[in-house]
């Protein structure tokens, strides 16, 4: 699909000029013959990847439901967002696992007509009370490696950010044992700088909140 009159967006700057689609990605390559589409100046970016939602349309992600995370992920695809990683909440085990074993489906039947699930964000359990925010304190957990592993089984290996406070008792050791299977992200946390620190040190290589 070939299309012209467009400011796409190449490197750090919008350029004016023609592009086309091959195979879902941007090319330069112009074929003469093929129907060209005027997109009267507007701009063109690459699809967004959202890294952190809990839900859409009425939906989240936590709740379970295969239809509502059909629908949170058609509503993504028309804001431009071409994939996305849901985020659950802080929740007992059991209905986190239901929402990665609907994560796990909703990948398994993925056709294309909404935005592409790449993997879970796991923002609780392990976080830290006096900064849990909307997180509900009542589930939240210690850093729990056998847990967090039997969470990751349930998804079919779906867990691809999880966070921690790396201040709570325990968080190194989970983080030196998660962090081979996601990126160990710090979250919720009221970590001072050697605190911070030593969770790198034991893995940690992203921050969330």
């Amino acid at each position: 699909m070939q299309f012209e009159n467009a400011y796409v967006f190449h490197g750090d700057r919008f350029e004016y000029g023609s592009f086309c689609v091959r195979n879902g990605r941007f090319t330069d390559c112009l074929e003469p013959g093929e129907p060209v589409t005027d997109l009267q100046g507007n701009r063109v970016i690459p699809g967004l990847i959202d890294l952190h939602i809990h839900g859409a349309m009425a939906a989240d992600f936590s709740d379970g439901d295969l239809s509502g995370l059909t629908s949170m992920a058609r509503h993504l695809a028309r804001c431009g967002v071409t994939s996305f990683a849901p985020a659950s909440m802080t929740l007992p085990y059991e209905t986190l696992s239901k929402a990665y074993e609907t994560a796990k489906q909703f990948r398994e039947k993925w056709n294309g007509q909404a935005a592409r699930l790449m993997g879970i964000h796991m923002e609780g359990p392990f976080l830290s009370e006096r900064k849990k925010g909307a997180q509900n304190a009542a589930y939240l957990q210690k850093p729990d490696a056998e847990a967090f592993f039997a969470l990751q089984e349930s998804s079919g290996g779906l867990i691809r950010i999880a966070d921690v406070a790396p201040e709570v008792p325990g968080a190194l050791e989970w983080i030196r044992a998660a962090a081979g299977s996601c990126t160990v992200s710090a979250a919720h946390t009221d970590a001072d700088y050697a605190e911070m620190m030593r969770a790198i040190d034991a893995g940690l290589s992203h921050v969330a909140h």
